[in-house]
């Protein structure tokens, strides 16, 4: 039987709808959650239990573009259901991610060097120091603003921790190295 309601109905065309964006949940036109999916309509509608809204935004990108460009859009409009990233990392917490992202063996040679030497940055460390951290950022023209808490603990704000990351990320494109769990090159492990 055909559909017959199509004077109340209203269409959602999903014949070539994007699957990967950043989404806004908006209320009285106010951002309230931003969010990101490569899931297409599933995952801002899965807010409907839990969120108070009443319109859903979208902007297209690419998925190495969807961690930053989320924490630049939480940064702008602070909306108040993204708690867990408006607070900045500490700059150890920092250091730990990298270390376990980039801290990987490949055929004997730590992940973390051969960013660094594609960077011509120097270190003597075998993990990612303080130091690293400038010097990457300095080398990708980000200025890092760090602010200190009442415990006087040094911390960098997410937006521009995400744009060291995809940074890094796309060097390792860039020059053929690509990991999942394990690090590969050229596809082979």
């Amino acid at each position: 039987m055909k559909f017959s309601e199509t004077a109340q109905a209203k269409t959602i065309n999903i014949v070539g709808f994007p699957t990967v964006f950043i989404y806004y949940l908006l209320k009285n036109d106010e951002v309230v959650y931003v969010g990101q999916t490569r899931q297409g309509l599933l995952r801002p509608f899965c807010h409907i239990r839990d969120k108070d809204f009443d319109e859903v935004k979208i902007i297209e990108c690419k998925k190495e573009e969807l961690d930053s460009k989320e924490a630049e859009a939480i940064s702008k409009y602070t909306p108040k259901y993204n708690k867990t990233m408006i607070d900045d990392y500490s700059i150890d917490y920092f250091k730990r991610m990298l270390k376990a992202r980039y801290n990987r063996l490949y055929r004997e040679v730590y992940i973390k060097h051969i960013l660094l030497d594609k960077m011509n940055i120097k270190s003597k460390y075998t993990v990612f120091s303080t130091q690293d951290i400038y010097e990457i950022a300095k080398a990708f023209g980000i200025t890092i603003t760090t602010h200190h808490n009442h415990h006087s603990i040094e911390y960098i704000p997410k937006i521009q921790a995400m744009q060291i990351i995809e940074k890094l990320d796309y060097l390792l494109w860039e020059n053929n190295f690509y990991y999942t769990n394990t690090v590969r090159a050229n596809g082979v492990t």
